[in-house]
């Protein structure tokens, strides 16, 4: 779980950055701003195992964490088609000027024709991509917090759990 919510935290800083950085550019659309992860996490599983374990000790927490390594799978699957649908997309331009990490190209009423309900899609993608991290950074945090908490009194020990701010 400690993966799961460092990923999530990650993503989430990740595409807060991306947003800020955008805006300060002037741009007023997620597809604009926000670029494809180079390196997208490995995937996790829970094991029977783990799953086990945690069932004989605390079923509401079983059942609140159970779906949780296919929630984090699914918002890297939401960035990885997000990615791909928009390198698909820009790919059709190419770049006529760069300013830093910025490029731009000129487009014709065509192209804009083309691109419109394309990035509409890509925007839908990111607004959603965003609204999920933020939603999953919370509620996996949480229980990251309550699974410590039951460690800590099932089986008499105290790690420490802190969380940092990931720096982007």
């Amino acid at each position: 779980m400690i993966r799961i919510h460092s990923t999530i935290a990650i993503i989430d800083a990740t595409l807060t950055d991306f947003v800020e950085k955008g805006r300060a550019k002037g741009f007023a659309a997620y597809w604009q701003m926000i670029l494809p992860l180079g390196n997208v996490p490995d995937r996790v599983k829970f094991t029977p195992d783990e799953m086990a374990l945690l069932l004989s000790m605390n079923i509401d927490l079983f059942n609140d964490l159970g779906p949780y390594d296919e929630i984090h799978n699914s918002l890297l699957d939401l960035y990885e088609t997000y990615g791909t649908k928009r390198v698909v997309t820009l790919a059709k331009f190419g770049i006529q000027e760069m300013d830093g990490g910025t490029g731009t190209h000129e487009l014709s009423i065509d192209d804009i024709g083309w691109l419109t309900p394309r990035a509409y899609e890509l925007n839908n993608l990111a607004e959603g991509k965003i609204e999920k991290a933020k939603h999953d950074r919370v509620e996996s945090k949480g229980l990251l917090e309550r699974i410590h908490a039951l460690f800590v009194k099932e089986f008499a020990f105290s790690p420490k759990l802190e969380f940092r701010e990931p720096t982007i």
